[in-house]
């Protein structure tokens, strides 16, 4: 079982013009002290600076901004194991978090950045990363700007084909049951929020998303899938957000692109084309069964507590693609990994706890599946939407068990599944289960009583 991780860092800035002016010598220095095969990556689109790469195999670790220039997103490879991941976290987030502290630019062990307004005029555009997928999100019709700001742990696993909706049906119901024990993003504009927990939570954003065409992405879905054309059929139905072509030539990079008719991938192919639209405004033809022109990748935007990512096989032709997915879009799959999407960025002594908990939970599958599902998907829903991303959760209780109880079943679970030398990822977890706190806990006090105390919670260390 390969692991893999993406670990978001909120960036704060002493001097926040001055960082912005400057990111290019920034982005030398870091790739200067990774050293080689380390470049600067620059987006096709708008040739802004989007992060550092080892070249073009995406196996490899890379370091990026995520969807602001305030959230610096650590892209760990896959492993064999969680040594081996915690090895490679040290390696690349050491010398980094060096570059940032010279440059006057603290690193947080948390799930917002605390500082940047992101209802302030023109702030979208002020932070948001230059790379073309995030430059079409406000026209999504949600409140994108929570993007801006929000930091994630986003665990990932390879699973076989066979095994992904179950898999995936287990992880989208119990993942919500984590959510108290691992809340880390009470705080935004330096301001504690005395009920919310969980600001960044994707399992409560349905209130930010109105009558977006992403609304039905949100949380836990209505229903387990059935299996995997099941999920594919769901998927496959759903509003693309970009489709990023490749034209074929050499050295020419991939476009991604914004379809204003927002179809989906099921209504994309029955077309010959479609009007899409570049960050720029300009307006192209979209000719989608062009010889010469392949589908590098396709995104829709999940808010679910985990998703499923996949990489598929070439397709011979459109007519060949088209009947897979009427028939059996689950025959297109060749390889499939599970991301999970809900876990807040930790402190920075325990920032690999997300991928232990999780591991630890599909680990304890065959024992906690039985256990998860003496509530109905419904209940457990209920719970996701209205209790798990605020600070009284712990008082709640899920049919007529406390949830208190709920979470020692959970970490005492996960604990016994853990090696003696992995269970040190765990952190804190026993201690926030017996004092019934998380993470949000500890920074909304801190941060009622300084700035200072906040920042040294959870500032990671230069080094």
């Amino acid at each position: 079982m390969l692991i893999g991780c993406e670990i978001e860092l909120p960036l704060l800035p002493q001097d926040p013009e001055r960082y912005r002016l400057n990111l290019l010598s920034l982005w030398e220095e870091i790739v200067e002290v990774l050293g080689a095969p380390w470049q600067i990556e620059f987006d096709a689109q708008t040739h802004g600076i989007t992060g550092a790469s080892q070249g073009s195999d995406h196996s490899l670790s890379a370091i990026s901004y995520d969807a602001s220039i305030v959230l610096l997103e650590f892209s760990l490879g896959p492993q064999e194991n969680l040594a081996a991941l915690s090895a490679e976290w040290e390696r690349l987030s050491r010398p980094v978090r060096a570059v940032l502290a010279r440059h006057g630019i603290r690193a947080l062990g948390y799930g917002m950045q605390p500082e940047i307004d992101i209802h302030a005029n023109g702030a979208y555009r002020t932070w948001c990363t230059p790379r073309g997928m995030y430059w079409y999100m406000p026209r999504r019709g949600w409140d994108h700007r929570w993007n801006l700001c929000r930091a994630s742990t986003q665990p990932s696993i390879d699973v076989p084909i066979n095994e992904a909706a179950d898999t995936l049906n287990f992880l989208e119901k119990i993942l919500p049951l984590v959510q108290p024990l691992c809340a880390n993003s009470s705080i935004e504009r330096w301001t504690a929020d005395p009920d919310i927990a969980e600001r960044r939570d994707f399992l409560g954003w349905s209130q930010l998303m109105g009558q977006s065409v992403d609304r039905n992405m949100i949380g836990m879905p209505v229903r387990p899938y059935k299996d995997m054309n099941d999920y594919l059929y769901q998927l496959f139905s759903l509003p693309l957000h970009t489709v990023t072509g490749d034209a074929g030539k050499a050295g020419k990079k991939a476009r991604g692109i914004w379809l204003p008719a927002q179809p989906s991938l099921l209504e994309y192919i029955e077309k010959d084309a479609w009007e899409g639209i570049l960050p720029d405004g300009q307006r192209i033809q979209v000719e989608t069964k062009k010889p010469d022109w392949t589908i590098a990748s396709i995104d829709w935007y999940c808010f679910r507590p985990a998703r499923l990512r996949t990489r598929m096989k070439p397709v011979a032709s459109w007519d060949a693609l088209r009947a897979a997915l009427q028939t059996n879009p689950s025959a297109l799959l060749e390889k499939t990994f599970i991301e999970i999407r809900s876990i807040a960025t930790q402190s920075p002594n325990e920032p690999l706890l997300p991928v232990a908990l999780c591991l630890g939970l599909l680990r304890a599958r065959p024992k906690l599946q039985q256990w998860v599902d003496q509530w109905t998907w419904e209940e457990i829903r209920q719970f996701a939407t209205t209790k798990a991303f605020r600070f009284d959760a712990w008082s709640a209780k899920l049919g007529k068990t406390a949830y208190a109880d709920v979470a020692r079943t959970l970490v005492e679970t996960v604990s016994s599944m853990m090696a003696s030398d992995e269970r040190h990822l765990l952190g804190g977890l026993h201690e926030r289960m017996e004092k019934r706190v998380s993470p949000a806990s500890l920074a909304s006090k801190a941060v009622r009583s300084s700035r200072k105390d906040f920042l040294e919670l959870v500032t990671y260390p230069a080094s």
